[in-house]
């Protein structure tokens, strides 16, 4: 299959769209990257039109004639912005096909379709834990900066955090995981529905990951077998002190979690469940 695939192919960032690229083409298809401000009259000689949020563009998007897919990369309703339900049901209106990283957004012929490690630089590199905690995200939604400030007053040194998009990804990125003994996520806008791409990015490095508790998730990783989930702030900073001092128990829940997601939760999964709910639906 020919898609024409509109985003930011700069590889800046995590690069989900040249893992994505990757894994499409890794399942046989034939990509054609297009620029968010390129000539969408490229996508016209392919079959199959994949996108992710593109409102800016939307009417350029909607004379596109090759079936559309958005595979919507966030909370649809994020962070209690004001347009956001109408842009969602305008790209909706445009699409042959609308898959979200939100599962709690269910109307009828929506996919759930979760973000997902990079095949391209999966890794459980064994090294020395030379960095106890380690925070990397961004600070500038709800009261994480509060959270991130109350653990940096308690850990001091042995809390290291990589804010905003100055922060490092990818080879770098899982560098500083596999030298790391405990990754944390900050609570919000995590809920039982919706979580980072940091768990996959984090346990595909073979990093241990302690995250907020949400309901799906723990149906895709085990508490306390290859993830770890808190649900109180206390909670949390309690299980930092335990596993901090139990390195083996820590080490088994991350090659666990390394495996994991390798076997079910890469971007190579997640294209594979894309193309077979395309055609499953007869968009091709």
């Amino acid at each position: 299959m020919q898609i024409a695939y509109i985003g930011d192919h700069s590889g800046r960032y995590n690069d989900d769209e040249g893992a994505i690229t990757y894994a499409l083409e890794s399942l046989g298809h034939k990509v054609c990257q297009i620029p968010e401000d390129g000539n969408y009259q490229r996508a016209e000689k392919c079959e199959l039109v994949l996108f992710h949020h593109q409102h800016k563009h939307i009417d350029r998007l909607a004379k596109v004639n090759a079936p559309k897919v958005c595979w919507y990369f966030d909370l649809v309703y994020a962070l209690e912005v004001r347009d956001e339900r109408q842009n969602v049901d305008d790209l909706r209106s445009i699409c042959s096909l609308f898959c979200c990283t939100d599962g709690g957004y269910t109307p009828s012929g929506i996919v759930h379709l979760p973000q997902g490690a990079d095949n391209r630089i999966l890794g459980n590199t064994r090294e020395p834990k030379i960095t106890p905690i380690l925070y990397i995200g961004s600070t500038g939604m709800c009261d994480r900066l509060q959270q991130l400030s109350d653990l940096e007053r308690k850990y001091g040194n042995d809390l290291l955090s990589i804010t905003g998009r100055t922060g490092v990804f990818r080879k770098d990125l899982r560098k500083i995981t596999s030298r790391t003994k405990i990754v944390i996520s900050l609570q919000h806008p995590a809920n039982d529905r919706y979580w980072s791409n940091r768990v996959y990015i984090v346990c595909g490095f073979g990093g241990f990951m302690l995250h907020p508790y949400c309901e799906q998730l723990a149906n895709c990783y085990r508490d306390r077998e290859e993830i770890v989930f808190y649900s109180t702030r206390n909670e949390m900073v309690d299980l930092i002190d335990y596993y901090l001092e139990h390195d083996e128990e820590r080490e088994h829940i991350a090659t666990a979690g390394f495996e994991l997601t390798k076997k079910d939760h890469t971007y190579k999964h997640r294209c594979e469940k894309l193309v077979k709910a395309v055609k499953s639906r007869g968009i091709v």
